[in-house]
Formats: C-alpha cells, structure tokens, sequence
C-alpha cells in the first residue's frame, strides 16, 4: 500500500511541477486544430462566400471518420506499447489490422453474390462486425502466444506479432489470387485504405458504439493498468491480476484496430508515432498519454487529408489528382518506424 502510495504521489508531484507544461501543450493542440479547420474553410469558400451546403455535403462522412480513426490508432497503439514495454509495438506490426485483409477476401469468394441483392446486403452489414471481431482474434492469439509464466508479455511479443503478420499477408496474397478483377476493386479500398464515404450499412453505428463501449472499458481499468505497467510487483502485491488487465489491453486494441479498419482500411504506421509522441512527452502517464495520442493521431491524420486531397489540388486547379491520405500517412511515418528498429 505505501508503493502504491508512493506512486499516487509521484503523479500529483508530476501535475504541480509541470502544470504550465500542460496548459501550453492544451493550447498549442486547440491552436494546431484551429489551424487545420482554418485551412479546412479556406478550401470551401467560393466567390459567393462560405458554402456551408457543400461543407457538409462533402465531408460530412470524413469529419466523422477522422476522429474515430484517430481516437482508435493512436490510443490502441498506446496502450499496446505500455503493456508490452516496446516502443516499436504498434498494431499494423503486429497483424491486429492486416487479419481483416484476409477475412474481407474470404468474405468476397464465399460470401458475396454481386447478382444478389440479399447477399450484397448481408455482406456490408457483416463487415463491420468481422473487422472487429477479427482484430480481437488477431489480439488473443498474439496474447496466447507472447506471454509467459509471472503473468508478463515475455520479449518475444513483437517478433510473434511480426511473424503472425507476415503469415497473415502470405494468406491473404494466396487467396486473392483466386479473385476476379472486379472483386480486387471491391476489396481494395480497405486492403490499401481510403477514408472516402461508406454507404449502404451500419457502419457509423456500429463503430460509434463500440467506440464508446471500448472507452468505457478503458477508464474502468485504467487505474489498474497504470499500475500493472509500472510495476508488476506493485500490481501483486496489491492483488491485481496483471495477466488479466494485459489481456483486456489487447482486446481493446483489437477492438479498436478493427474498427479503424472497417473505417478506412489498412492505415500503418500512425498509432506508432502518435504513441511514441505521447510516450516522450508523459512518460507513463497513462491518462494524459492517451489523450495525447489522440490528439497526435487526429492532427496527423486531418493535416495530411486537407494539405493532399484538398489545398494542393486546389491549388493546383486540381490538375492533379487528390493523392489518398492513408498512403501519405504510411509513407510519412515510414521513416519514423525504420528510426525506432535502428535505435532499439
């Protein structure tokens, strides 16, 4: 009990010392969405003033979508390396998201009749459900296979989860050799992402509510989890099962990738820097990390959709192209990902 009230006492230590930190880390984020939602409008005035109609025509689904995304990548890949203790850990390395590429392929050979309405029908309201479910099938066996006799993630954990990746893209290359052209199209908005609309099922409703849910979850266990990756001993001796509280991470990781990727497809990288930023500005506060990969993940993420599918290409007199924002972001957190596999 005195560790555990130690610990309680650090993190008030913690707030006093570094309040006038966190008030400008507070602005400067309300300042850098100002920014973005600036040059968001910037875009959407034409020569008879602010076109609220097309405002909300066009980006109603993507101001919707941007969030949710973002809340699900930046905080599941927090969480992922607080629990393991890995900076690298993120969920597109760890297959959490790619399973859904092969589940979405045999969905489409086995499933899908484009000549059937009640199977197209019956295929987009599953999808949801099977993106989720998936990432947290993704997450237990990941579990299973990691963890280690103390109730630990062992060293291992990020091996297994590359070595499941790479298992995961060698069935989904297999498999989508027996698709047809048409059906590649069909599925290639998730397979690379795309964040442009989705119509015709519950997606919205589905990954709002689990989103909600999956928050709840987190708050309940968040104090537990604090513990646990401080100090496993600490979490002993206070009965906490760290195993279990290691478990339920990952599931909410799970749950959280998939509905990212029943949003916007394959998106890779994002949660990792977004958590890295979080992790090298609160250290293991679990609170104020969460939050602050959620704001990294959601500047990131609206920064990079204004800046390629809309300035530019206004700019340009859209000469060119709108260039794809999942892609921008994957390659721009790239070279961060080869900077922490060299560093560690």
């Amino acid at each position: 009990m005195k560790s555990y009230n130690n610990l309680i006492l650090k993190n008030k230590y913690f707030l006093k010392a570094n309040r006038k930190f966190l008030l400008n880390f507070c602005w400067s984020i309300l300042i850098s969405l100002i920014a973005i939602f600036s040059l968001f409008l910037i875009v959407m005035i034409d020569d008879k003033g602010f076109n609220f109609n097309l405002l909300f025509l066009s980006y109603k689904y993507i101001l919707i979508k941007i969030p949710i995304v973002a809340f699900c990548l930046g905080v599941s890949s927090f969480l992922i390396q607080h629990s393991s203790g890995n900076r690298m850990a993120d969920t597109s390395v760890l297959g959490l998201g790619n399973i859904n590429s092969l589940f979405v392929i045999l969905l489409v050979l086995f499933l899908l009749d484009n000549t059937n309405i009640d199977s197209q029908n019956l295929y987009n309201t599953l999808l949801p459900f099977v993106f989720i479910f998936g990432s947290i099938f993704a997450s237990l066996i990941l579990f299973f296979l990691s963890s280690k006799k103390g109730n630990q993630i062992s060293k291992k954990f990020i091996i297994v989860g590359i070595l499941i990746n790479f298992f995961i893209i060698g069935l989904s290359t297999a498999f989508s050799s027996l698709l047809t052209s048409g059906e590649s199209q069909l599925i290639s908005r998730f397979v690379h992402g795309n964040l442009s609309p989705i119509t015709g099922s519950p997606y919205f409703l589905v990954c709002g509510v689990m989103t909600v849910i999956l928050l709840i979850w987190i708050i309940l266990i968040s104090n537990k989890f604090k513990i646990v990756s401080t100090n496993h001993i600490i979490a002993k001796e206070l009965g906490i099962n760290s195993n279990s509280i290691t478990m339920q991470i990952l599931i909410i990781s799970g749950g959280l990738t998939g509905i990212a990727y029943a949003l916007c497809g394959n998106l890779v990288f994002l949660g990792l820097v977004a958590g890295n930023i979080a992790t090298s500005i609160f250290k293991k506060n679990i609170k104020f990390g969460v939050w602050c990969s959620f704001t990294s993940s959601i500047v990131i993420l609206s920064l990079t959709f204004w800046i390629f599918e809309s300035i530019i290409p206004s700019a340009l007199n859209y000469q060119i192209p709108a260039i794809d924002t999942v892609n921008v972001v994957s390659v721009i957190c790239i070279p961060y990902f080869l900077y922490l596999m060299f560093k560690e």
